[in-house]
């Protein structure tokens, strides 16, 4: 409810069909009859796609624990430090139960792969558990990583011994893998997995985080970067043979649903990146042409609109998050898709069908804050866009501290696990880095606090144009002020925002964190009367 109220979105409100209230209780959702499941797997077969079952264990299972809490190694379903509590692997009873789960779901799904999941498993339990310290003792197992990977092989054998080829998370290679076992390997900050994976004749499924996970939001480059996406080249520090390229058998994108509570939303969500995803698995790379999608996505369009099929508008274009003006501003907005209106208020409010549609340039000579918004042919409303233009003058340059400065850009790595960007100065400062730019260095990872200054020269009096992309949280601070706030949790996300700079030197401070899931960090900048983005150089700290 409250994401559709603050995004003016039906599309983000339960089905009312879906809620029903017992003895008191709210309750939502429902289950699939086997009737309904083999109803689901004909309709796919004769469109020529096979259906790929997962129930992931032993992790990810509260809500089987809720119904057979003698399952767990406490008894009770519970929660861990980061993850629900997972089934007992120490337990005869929770292995039988998980084999007749499974053995219920291979008569279902007649395709020859089935995924087990094993991800994200929570452990604690695991380390008091005496059932499961036995079977660590009766299998000669080091500790509990390796009792996973025992749950998993033991798992196998059942999958096999029924015809079946089992898939896992990139996880499960961490305790060894069969022949027989692919993996899906989503973990962008685990690029290993690939490599020993493949180096081990074993198969690949590419779907890295973030980038091919759709229910993230998708943001003004995300269409991009998944059509040139390559699965075989997705990161650089692979160097794969070419034997090992021939077990990187595809890509997969992920839509998990637990904020997305209608089809609608759904539909919102994977498109237009289902496009871009399926020329990542069919078209070979020297065939690729970004501008000829392009344009074939647009007159794709039409065929969405006539099927009622929900999509995403890309990104409405010709201005940044924050716009600075010194005298007067001339406000372009463009879109790929000529198939929309343009409607914006200036009064805070959402715009809507009633509102001031956009003809053509608008001229402002003081602080105006915008909200634009895209409206389809069927007059639904696409997501709200804010650019805030502001009337100010150059912010004076400073002097240097000290002329005998060094080059580049300082960087304080703090030994940080927090989700806001003000609390990474109290964490425990662990290593100085100087930098050129603004980046994470390449062998820091897992959790992060990072801390960056300089000072930079700019070469005019203008109007100047930052961009900071991060995953997660970023802030940064020009002179002193904060200029852009791109905090919290999050994937990969571009906010950008002008300036005006007199002529000198000016001091910059990035602040950013990362939760362990591949640190990503961009600052860059572009002159005045330049629109091209470049990373910037040329600190002095």
């Amino acid at each position: 409810m409250a994401m559709a109220v603050k995004e003016d979105n039906p599309d983000m409100l339960i089905p009312q069909e879906l809620l029903k209230v017992e003895d008191g209780d709210t309750l939502y959702g429902g289950f699939y009859t086997q009737e309904q499941i083999r109803d689901v797997v004909a309709y796919a077969a004769e469109r020529g796609i096979d259906v790929i079952p997962e129930l992931d264990m032993p992790g990810h299972l509260m809500g089987a624990q809720q119904g057979y809490p003698w399952i767990t190694c406490t008894g009770e379903s519970s929660w861990g430090q980061s993850f629900s509590s997972p089934l007992c692997p120490g337990k005869d009873s929770a292995l039988m139960f998980a084999k007749n789960v499974y053995s219920e779901v291979f008569s279902l799904f007649p395709y020859e792969y089935v995924h087990l999941g094993a991800d994200e498993v929570e452990k604690t339990n695991w380390k008091a558990c005496p059932d499961c310290q036995a079977r660590i003792k009766t299998y000669n197992l080091k500790d509990e990583h390796e009792l996973q990977a025992w749950f998993v092989h033991d798992m196998e054998r059942h999958f096999n011994a029924n015809g079946k080829k089992l898939i896992g998370w990139d996880e499960i290679v961490d305790g060894g893998l069969s022949p027989t076992a692919t993996i899906t390997w989503w973990r962008d900050w685990a690029p290993k997995a690939v490599t020993t994976a493949t180096a081990q004749g074993n198969d690949v499924i590419v779907c890295p985080d973030f980038l091919l996970y759709f229910d993230f939001i998708e943001q003004a480059r995300d269409l991009k970067r998944v059509y040139e996406t390559e699965p075989t080249t997705y990161r650089a520090d692979w160097n794969l043979t070419p034997e090992q390229i021939k077990h990187i058998r595809g890509v997969q994108a992920n839509t998990w649903c637990e904020r997305i509570p209608s089809v609608r939303r759904m539909q919102y969500q994977v498109m237009p990146r289902l496009l871009a995803l399926s020329e990542i698995a069919w078209v070979q790379p020297d065939a690729k042409d970004w501008a000829d999608f392009e344009k074939r996505f647009v007159a794709q369009v039409d065929y969405l609109d006539r099927h009622g099929i929900n999509y995403r508008v890309p990104d409405l274009t010709g201005f940044n998050d924050i716009n600075v003006f010194v005298d007067t501003a001339t406000i372009t907005v463009n879109s790929i898709l000529p198939n929309i209106e343009v409607r914006y208020t200036m009064d805070g409010s959402f715009p809507n069908a009633q509102s001031t549609l956009y003809t053509g340039p608008i001229t402002v000579t003081e602080s105006t804050k915008f909200i634009f918004r895209p409206f389809r042919p069927d007059g639904t409303a696409g997501a709200m866009q804010t650019a805030e233009y502001r009337k100010e003058a150059y912010s004076p340059a400073q002097a240097l501290p000290d002329k005998k400065m060094e080059d580049g850009v300082r960087m304080v790595y703090h030994e940080f696990k927090g989700r806001k960007c003000a609390e990474i100065q109290e964490a425990k400062v662990v290593r100085n880095y100087t930098l050129d730019s603004v980046a994470v260095p390449e062998k820091l990872e897992g959790w992060l606090g990072l801390v960056y200054e300089g000072f930079i020269e700019v070469p005019q009096d203008g109007v100047y144009t930052f961009a900071l992309t991060s995953n997660d949280g970023s802030m940064l601070y020009v002179d002193g002020e904060l200029l852009i706030d791109n905090d919290g949790p999050h994937g990969d996300t571009k906010l950008t925002a002008q300036r005006a700079l007199a002529k000198g030197w000016h001091r910059f401070r990035v602040e950013y964190f990362d939760m362990n899931n591949g640190g990503m960090l961009s600052l860059q900048w572009a002159l005045p009367g330049e629109t091209a983005l470049k990373t910037m150089t040329g600190f002095k700290h």
